[in-house]
């Protein structure tokens, strides 16, 4: 009898692939959307919750799409956070100015050490935690109803911003550790146009 595929990290519901590395999962997510996006939409879906802003259509399936993403994100990330070759690839690293450029919550250590960040996040909440925390608050984005989140949601805006930030520092330091500031300021750029159609 032919063994399943485990699909570990959730990848196959917004990937239609099944991603078995971690660091793949990572650099898929960051080419599927920009860092713009998912700061801009992490923002907008605790404000659903609240029902402080009521969503648009078009921007329902990107929304969930987003929350698939971030799911498989998480649990790469508890992955990443286990290995034990992290404090190499933090020596290998100073902090640069794309990185002061691009992410605008993090601390001068943490952009020098981004596993700083992750380790803080799943101090928080393990891992299935945060998917739940994630599926709760879906629920109360698109309730009909005027549910009051059981959630503090300011600590939850503050700690999913630092880990996107986290988690695209090592995706750029892994994958392509000689981008330029000039690369990614145009990169965000292009992100910034592709938000504002």
């Amino acid at each position: 009898m032919k063994k399943k595929n485990k699909d570990h990290y959730h990848t196959y519901i917004w990937n239609f692939n099944i991603i078995k590395d971690p660091y793949r999962v990572i650099a898929e997510i960051f080419f599927m959307y920009s860092l713009d996006v998912y700061r801009k939409h992490i923002k907008v879906f605790l404000l659903l919750a609240v029902k402080y802003e009521k969503i648009k259509c078009k921007d329902l399936t990107m929304m969930i799409d987003l929350l698939h993403s971030m799911r498989s994100l998480i649990l790469a990330a508890d992955s990443i956070l286990s290995e034990a070759n992290n404090e190499t690839i933090v020596k290998s690293f100073s902090v640069r100015d794309e990185a002061i450029c691009v992410c605008k919550t993090l601390t001068e250590s943490e952009l020098s050490n981004p596993f700083k960040v992750l380790a803080q996040f799943f101090k928080y909440k393990f891992a299935k935690k945060w998917c739940i925390t994630l599926d709760d608050i879906l629920d109360y984005a698109f309730s009909q109803f005027d549910y009051t989140p059981d959630y503090d949601l300011l600590p939850i805006y503050i700690l999913l911003n630092g880990f996107i930030e986290a988690n695209f520092l090592i995706n750029t330091r892994i994958n392509q550790p000689s981008t330029s500031l000039i690369n990614i300021a145009e990169m965000e750029t292009k992100n910034e146009n592709i938000l504002s159609l």
